[in-house]
């Protein structure tokens, strides 16, 4: 009895979880790591550039060599930010004048 209530709550949960609030399963594996290596102050964040949602991996200060990296909801790596040669553009255009930040998903 007690494994079928387990069972029963544990389909509860996961068909309440499906809501547009949950990260690709991609982006949530790169998070994983992402816990574990970024420095403190690092942030994964969501934005809107040309017209998509894309996840925005900013590895923190105590990493200068390491860029930013954006990626799209299927994890394809739209650019590298910053990094040692201090890019500022993104896919051909301004990452500062092109891209407007949604929220923050988790800060080291």
């Amino acid at each position: 009895m007690r494994l079928l209530s387990l069972f029963a709550l544990a389909i509860t949960l996961s068909l309440s979880s499906c809501g547009d609030d949950e990260l690709p399963l991609c982006i949530d594996n790169i998070l994983t790591d992402f816990r574990s290596e970024a420095c403190t102050g690092g942030e994964l964040t969501t934005w809107t550039f040309k017209g998509e949602t894309v996840y925005c991996f900013d590895w923190g200060a105590c990493l200068p060599d390491k860029t930013i990296e954006i990626y799209r909801a299927n994890c394809e790596l739209v650019c590298e930010l910053q990094g040692p040669d201090m890019v500022t553009t993104c896919d051909g255009a301004s990452w500062g004048d092109s891209a407007e930040l949604i929220e923050s998903i988790y800060v080291k």
